[in-house]
């Protein structure tokens, strides 16, 4: 829920409200997939399953690092 109410404030092609700068958008996804792909461990429930949590935390981490920053082409606000 977290992550759908900062994109709909991100500054980006889909935001309704333009008032978080994808920079910072960036930075939340990079730390929710660490705590996601820590989650199992931070819980106590790494014992039971904990691959696609740290799958998925990767993939996230991987998205945050590898996206580019700004527009191809410019918002208009």
């Amino acid at each position: 829920i977290a992550a759908i109410v900062y994109s709909l404030l991100t500054s980006y092609e889909l935001g309704l409200i333009k008032i978080i700068p994808m920079k910072i958008h960036l930075v939340l996804d990079l730390m929710s997939g660490i705590f996601l792909a820590l989650s199992p461990w931070i819980f106590h429930f790494s014992d039971q399953v904990y691959v696609p949590h740290l799958i998925l935390g990767i993939i996230e981490i991987l998205a945050a690092v590898l996206t580019n920053s700004r527009p191809a082409v410019a918002i208009k606000a």
